[in-house]
């Protein structure tokens, strides 16, 4: 009997050694062990699923929220394919699939015993061989996508990436590498970025330690809990940042801390951030009423003109300007970064750029980027 194997990647070894028993038992099982996704690969599936007499649902938290493997069996429910739901989680229960699986009988694997084989041998042997495919097919299903998607083009594109868009692409990917569901494409991601030429120094920097926490023991699905975690920490989480305090004169300074994953808010910052922007409102209210006041006075159009030209200039010197800064940041210029902080507007991924000191820190409450990297 040809079976069709519907698995999430995390259940990996359980799978191989499935196989390896539906073998040992006589038939032809197939699992895409070596296929690399993409279009080719979900063609391949196709195939093999109408080439199959049933379908083995390897029923895990994993593979329960993953929408390929339900998109796999509804296909072969289309087909007309016998489905076998096969748990491996003792704790995941039924009403966690759509109604076209849960009605099914589950085939209970999580011990994987002699009454797990046995019970496994009987559901397969109910399953007729050999079974006509309907004619006209129905259409198959579209590559399943996940959400990184349109990051993996942006992070893979041949077009230079800006550092406002590595930064973001790094905080993304960050914020998702404690999805034990995602978690391999996302590290495939962070390493297809590290690969790149046009990378900032401190991106890559950032990259190898969250790549280095992802490898750490207990880090990956299944792998040994540290007997030290907190009920509300993970191994993936970078240690909570704690800023450098100023040395005291005389002495030098203590060594820069490590990045870490959040960015509280600045309290003393943005309290000065709120002066400057009012202090620039106010000035500007004044230049543009003095401005309106000279044109209705004089009714010089060439005044309204001239106004209008200022004003474009300005614009794009501001521009350049922060663009100027953001560079100066990234090569380490602390008095750049504070002024990148102070002058962009609130929320902006320039902003952010220069809170953090260019991505060397992750909390600027404790003082100006100047103060904390003399």
């Amino acid at each position: 009997m040809r079976v069709f194997v519907s698995y999430a990647r995390q259940d990996r070894a359980v799978v191989d050694s499935l196989v390896a028993d539906l073998e040992r038992l006589g038939h032809q099982a197939w699992y895409d062990d070596d296929l690399s996704g993409g279009q080719a690969w979900w063609n391949e599936i196709v195939r093999q699923i109408q080439a199959c007499d049933a379908l083995v649902f390897v029923l895990s938290a994993r593979s329960a929220q993953s929408e390929a493997c339900k998109i796999e069996a509804r296909y072969a429910s289309d087909l007309a394919r016998s489905i076998v739901p096969l748990r491996i989680d003792q704790g995941v229960s039924s009403r966690l699939l759509p109604t076209f699986l849960a009605e099914r009988q589950l085939v209970n694997y999580a011990n994987r015993d002699v009454d797990s084989t046995i019970a496994l041998t009987r559901a397969l042997s109910s399953v007729p061989s050999g079974a006509v495919l309907p004619d006209p097919l129905p259409d198959p299903p579209p590559v399943p996508f996940s959400y990184l998607t349109d990051l993996a083009a942006r992070v893979a594109s041949a077009e230079p990436i800006t550092a406002e868009d590595q930064w973001a692409a790094l905080m993304e990917l960050r914020g998702r590498i404690t999805d034990e569901y995602q978690r391999d494409d996302v590290v495939g991601l962070m390493r297809v970025l590290r690969r790149r030429s046009d990378l900032l120094a401190v991106v890559a920097q950032d990259i190898d330690q969250l790549l280095k926490l992802a490898h750490e023991p207990g880090a990956a699905t299944g792998g040994p809990e540290p007997t030290t975690r907190g009920p509300e920490t993970s191994a993936l989480t970078p240690p909570a940042l704690t800023p450098p305090a100023r040395a005291p004169t005389g002495q030098s300074p203590p060594p820069s801390p490590p990045r870490g994953p959040t960015i509280p808010p600045a309290p003393a910052r943005t309290r000065r951030r709120r002066s400057v922007l009012l202090v620039v409102t106010v000035i500007g209210v004044l230049i543009v009423g003095g401005a309106m006041a000279l044109i209705a006075l004089t009714g010089d159009d060439d005044a309204q003109v001239t106004t209008t030209t200022a004003g474009t200039s300005s614009t794009v010197v501001e521009n350049i300007e922060i663009e100027g800064l953001i560079d100066a940041c990234a090569a380490g210029d602390m008095t750049a970064c504070d002024e990148l902080f102070f002058v962009t507007e609130v929320g902006s991924d320039a902003e952010l750029f220069g809170q953090t000191c260019g991505g060397r820190i992750f909390d600027s409450s404790g003082g100006d980027c100047a103060e904390l990297f003399p």
